[in-house]
């Protein structure tokens, strides 16, 4: 079973979602939790991460993949 965390922070949002799949085919998200921000993603990114893991029973060792949005937005800089 493939885990993938998946994190925006384009724009104003400020989202994390867990995905799991088997041989490209991935279920609908786990768990996904959203947030509106225009400004702070740093500060909100970390705990929304650990609030979305551990409400599936993850760790972080436990990832098999990390995916993020490219932009725009002013914190595209810090991925």
């Amino acid at each position: 079973m493939v885990k993938i965390l998946g994190i925006d922070t384009a724009l104003d949002r400020c989202s994390v979602t867990v995905r799991l799949g088997k041989d490209r085919c991935f279920t609908d998200s786990v768990k996904c939790i959203r947030g509106h921000a225009e400004r702070g993603h740093a500060e909100l990114l970390v705990p929304k991460i650990q609030q979305t893991l551990k409400q599936v029973n993850l760790k972080f060792q436990d990832l098999d993949l990390i995916t993020v949005t490219t932009g725009p937005g002013s914190f595209t800089g810090l991925r």
